[in-house]
């Protein structure tokens, strides 16, 4: 019996530095390393807007593969009420982001707004922003983990005429 005691001792001391070797503590984030990061529940209901500055569309959906990296966006197109939504989803790094505040009343394109107004879905930082002293433009001021609005360069009709998405259930 003392054998037997003997060999699961020294399998389990043989096993253990192997055990202990394969499993990385696991590490939270603090505020200041997600303060520049997005909420994906928040870019639900997003508002699209192509370079005219004509609302298109709005995030319903972001599609994220197996490590957590965001693929796709799903975009509802059209419709009233519900009925007619036409839903497509488009890829995540061809839409893209900015922190700004849209001005409604202005009909300058996105591509003549400072660079700084906007991101790339893959650069999002949510800086604390004010009004620019030269320009005028409104600049955010504070961090809402999330974008203003999005910019695609399509129009709407485009947007329709991409293949609908459903989704399995």
């Amino acid at each position: 019996m003392n054998k037997i005691a003997l060999g699961c001792l020294t399998a389990l001391l043989l096993t253990a530095p192997a055990m202990a070797q394969t499993s990385a503590p696991v590490q939270s984030l603090s505020n200041s390393q997600i303060g520049g990061l997005w909420r994906a529940s928040k870019l639900d209901g997003v508002n699209i807007y192509n370079n005219n500055n004509d609302k298109i569309g709005a995030i319903d959906d972001v599609l994220i593969d197996h490590t957590g990296k965001s693929l796709a966006v799903v975009v509802d197109v059209g419709g009233f009420l519900g009925m007619g939504m036409h839903r497509v989803a488009l890829r995540f790094e061809d839409v893209k982001f900015s922190d700004l505040p849209r001005n409604a009343s202005s009909s300058t394109n996105a591509s003549d707004k400072p660079a700084a107004a906007i991101t790339t879905s893959t650069a999002a930082q949510a800086a604390p922003v004010s009004t620019n002293s030269t320009t005028g433009a409104a600049i955010r001021t504070t961090n809402n983990m999330y974008p203003d609005h999005a910019i695609l360069n399509m129009t709407k009709d485009q947007l329709k005429a991409l293949p609908q998405v459903s989704y399995s259930r």
